[in-house]
């Protein structure tokens, strides 16, 4: 009887270490690989409790949280527009390997030769930049998979055709016009006396002007999906007396530092384009928490988000009876470092206060032959030894 009892226990034992098949119930081995399907294994085995009756319950909550939290890194690892990008790309891959002759179902993970046709496919089209997305996107997709991936060595050739062969009318983009003081002006008139959304507004676009910062830093693109934790409150408001009559707003995300966040400063300018006194009137004007976002406003009893579409909507509006085409959020930040450096500003004042990175700052300049001069003309010259 015991010799028996003991062959259950070991064919018990051995049953609960088998590894699940790819047949389990919610694992779909054929659309990942390697760390992901593992995980994703062991998390399903980790919900029967009866596999591993000797694992203390708080034991198996722990692995299988820490196992949940490895998968959301592998998965999470970029922004969501960064994510979106990376989606978009693979299946333009996959269309691609498919028109050569490759089964869909076999596209991904991509021979090194797929991967070089598919490159090599933009040259007389596109530029470096659209190349080096492309191999980011499909080397992000074969990492997060566990998925051994290396760049090959003919890709440099291939990259220095594409910047070779690069057509000329493609290779400049419009530039973005700025928001210039005229235009900051043009609102101020429009809004400095209106009611709770116009005070919003105008608190805002000068924010965003005079601290040089990007509009989604400071309202969401969609007033019906927000993420409230990647902006401002109003308690990240602060005026403080080292500062004067000026004031600082504690960004708790940006596009460079993600949640990271940053701190910029407001100077004190003078009216009407004074983002301090502004956003004053606005908080003053919609009485509310200081947990409630910057970009809110209220009217009556209700409360309102002001959006990026509804936010430009209104500029524009203003603008257009001017005879000012349509401009959109970025022209803010650009505006706001033009009308620094236009105004003799030290540039290297300038890119600290704009949170520029070097080649960033320099693209962005607008009327660099007037900067030039400003900054240039009438140089007192040293004499030097030679």
């Amino acid at each position: 009887m015991r010799s028996t009892s003991r062959k259950k226990t070991k064919q018990s034992d051995r049953a609960s270490d088998k590894r699940p098949t790819s047949k389990a119930k919610g694992i779909n081995k054929a659309s990942m690989s390697s760390v992901q399907y593992y995980i994703r294994s062991s998390i399903q085995r980790s919900q029967n409790t009866d596999q591993s009756p000797n694992i203390l319950d708080d034991d198996k909550a722990f692995i299988k949280a820490a196992r949940e939290k490895l998968m959301f890194a592998l998965e999470n690892s970029y922004t969501e527009k960064t994510n979106q990008t990376h989606s978009y790309t693979i299946k333009r891959f996959v269309k691609f390997a498919t028109a050569c002759g490759t089964p869909e179902h076999k596209a991904l993970p991509c021979t090194e030769e797929m991967f070089c046709l598919f490159i090599a496919n933009g040259v007389g089209r596109t530029g470096v930049g659209t190349a080096n997305a492309n191999i980011a996107a499909i080397s992000a997709w074969h990492k997060s998979r566990g998925i051994d991936f290396k760049i090959p060595i003919q890709m440099q050739v291939i990259k220095r055709a594409i910047k070779l062969h690069w057509p000329k009318e493609k290779q400049q983009k419009p530039l973005r016009p700025p928001v210039t003081p005229a235009m900051m002006r043009a609102l101020a008139a429009a809004w400095s006396d209106g009611p709770p959304r116009e005070l919003c507004a105008l608190a805002l676009t000068l924010a965003a002007w005079t601290g040089q910062m990007r509009l989604g830093e400071l309202v969401p693109a969609d007033a019906k999906n927000v993420v409230r934790t990647r902006l401002p409150l109003r308690k990240h408001w602060q005026t403080d007396k080292k500062l004067g009559r000026a004031s600082s707003i504690t960004l708790p995300w940006t596009k460079t530092n993600l949640y990271k966040g940053d701190t910029v400063v407001l100077p004190s300018q003078k009216n009407p384009l004074d983002a301090s006194v502004a956003v004053s009137h606005h908080i003053l004007g919609s009485r509310l928490n200081d947990e409630a976002l910057l970009c809110e406003y209220k009217v009556g009893s209700k409360v309102f988000i002001l959006d990026k579409q509804e936010l430009m909507g209104m500029c524009n509006s203003i603008w257009s009876k001017e005879g000012i085409g349509r401009i959109t959020g970025h022209s803010f930040r650009i505006g706001g470092t033009t009308a620094y450096l236009m105004a003799g500003i030290e540039p290297s004042f300038v890119k600290v206060m704009g949170r520029w990175s070097s080649d960033a700052f320099l693209r962005y300049w607008r009327k660099l032959d007037e900067l030039f001069t400003t900054h240039v003309n009438k140089t007192d010259f040293v004499d030097f030894d030679v």
